[in-house]
């Protein structure tokens, strides 16, 4: 049972990570409010979690790719 619960205490932080990135992709917090932080730290703590989840969801930049897409935009 113990590692039953680890296991959803695990995927309930993660859905609260997506969760956060998703708000601050529209330019809102997912925590109204953080117990015991004033609004800075609340938007601090929303930008790090945001940036630390978004680095899970970047896309490889293909600079091969992206070098021909610039010159043929300047021919």
């Amino acid at each position: 049972m113990a590692d039953e619960q680890r296991h959803l205490a695990r995927l309930r932080w993660r859905v609260t990570e997506l969760c956060v990135l998703r708000a601050w992709s529209r330019g809102r917090r997912h925590c109204a409010r953080l117990p015991d932080a004033t609004d800075e730290e609340g938007a601090a703590w929303h930008a790090k979690v945001a940036e630390r989840v978004a680095k899970d969801y970047e896309v490889p930049v293909d600079t091969n790719a992206a070098v021909a897409d610039a010159e043929g935009a300047v021919r």
